[in-house]
């Protein structure tokens, strides 16, 4: 019996695939994460049902990483399905830790597109926009920013001085 999937959302499956590799769905943060938010028993008989259905074996090959996904896939349909009003806490959950865990910021664009389509309300989908950047990225925008403040500043130190053949002037510009 195939998986089941369901049109409605089959966009939003993809796009989270784009952002969420399989590989971070095999690693023991994500599993951590699965028992602290309780839902290690749903992954693991979404899991069981993709390994009894699939439909290839390839000797060598570690099937891990698509398992993975094709059990992320599951899930979320699942939670659609049956659950609706969860899927975008679970999304938000999700997308949070792994932003957190990588140090990256995550783009919601697509994945609020996805969920309009599939029926959620803009009210609904905004709650994504809650997704905060991970402290070392605000660090880096805040260093980029702090930066470009003292250049700016030296700017206006250096065209403050009247006399641009003055030694100040000079001085100002080397700096």
């Amino acid at each position: 019996m195939p998986l089941p999937s369901n049109t409605k959302i089959q966009p939003l499956i993809e796009d989270l695939g784009r952002i969420v590799p399989g590989e971070f769905l095999t690693t023991t943060e994500f599993k951590r994460w699965l028992v602290e938010h309780n839902l290690d028993e749903a992954w693991s008989l979404c899991l069981k049902r993709v390994k009894e259905n699939r439909r290839y074996v390839v000797l060598g090959f570690n099937h891990d990483v698509d398992d993975a996904r094709d059990t992320l896939s599951l899930l979320v349909t699942f939670i659609f399905e049956k659950q609706k009003e969860t899927l975008i806490f679970f999304l938000f959950q999700l997308l949070s830790f792994y932003a957190k865990e990588n140090t990256i910021f995550v783009d919601t664009l697509n994945i609020k597109k996805d969920l309009l389509a599939a029926g959620f309300t803009n009210e609904d989908v905004s709650v994504l926009d809650k997704i905060s950047i991970p402290d070392p990225i605000k660090e880096r925008i805040e260093d980029v920013q702090t930066q470009e403040q003292m250049i700016r500043s030296m700017e206006d130190d250096y065209l403050a001085i009247p006399d641009e053949n003055s030694s100040a002037s000079i001085n100002a510009y080397l700096k």
